[in-house]
């Protein structure tokens, strides 16, 4: 991180208090953010504090939008450093002039943002439909054991019915026989 000393917070407005409570982020990851993105924010001699310019700031918005999709910091650094030196490339112009560059550089932008996007909703969508696959896989499953299950309590519960009846139609005919002497039974009708 270049940290040049800053006279005046003309050109660098931005102190870190102010960054990191506008982004929400701890003081330290902002410092690695500006490491890892090569930002050159200035250090107030007085204060001791980095202050960002606006440029700063967007490239960190950027960033932190980014990552906040899901993107890997690798990518991040990869794609807004490739935006920043097509940008650092354009000569100045007039504020009525944009540059063949500066219009190449935005539409790059703009479309890597836009695949960026799309290869998230992607991501998203394939993860969510492996997922209720998973979830209805399972589904089917318990819903064939479940009719399994039925099916044999139907069967369980014709078969107890079956032998109720033969049960009762076995104490009907053991209630028909009258005992007589010396073991001898006598069936009687009824």
């Amino acid at each position: 991180m270049n940290a040049s000393t800053l006279n005046t917070t003309q050109s660098h407005p931005y102190a870190t208090p102010y960054v990191c409570q506008l982004f929400q982020i701890q003081e330290s990851t902002l410092k690695n953010l500006s490491q890892v993105l090569k930002l050159t924010p200035q250090l107030d001699a007085t204060s001791q504090q980095l202050h960002f310019a606006q440029a700063d700031l967007d490239v960190l918005k950027r960033a932190i939008e980014l990552h906040r999709q899901g993107k890997p910091l690798s990518e991040i650094v990869q794609l807004l450093t490739a935006t920043s030196t097509a940008l650092q490339v354009t000569p100045s112009y007039s504020l009525n002039e944009t540059s063949p560059l500066e219009v190449d550089a935005t539409s790059s932008g703009i479309s890597s943002v836009v695949e960026a996007i799309t290869h998230s909703k992607e991501y998203i969508l394939n993860e969510m439909s492996r997922l209720l696959d998973d979830r209805l896989a399972g589904l089917d499953e318990v819903v064939v054991e479940l009719i399994r299950t039925k099916s044999e309590n139907d069967a369980l519960r014709t078969k107890i019915n079956t032998l109720s009846k033969e049960k009762q139609e076995l104490l009907d005919e053991v209630e028909s026989f009258k005992p007589v002497q010396f073991g001898f039974y006598k069936k009687v009708r009824k």
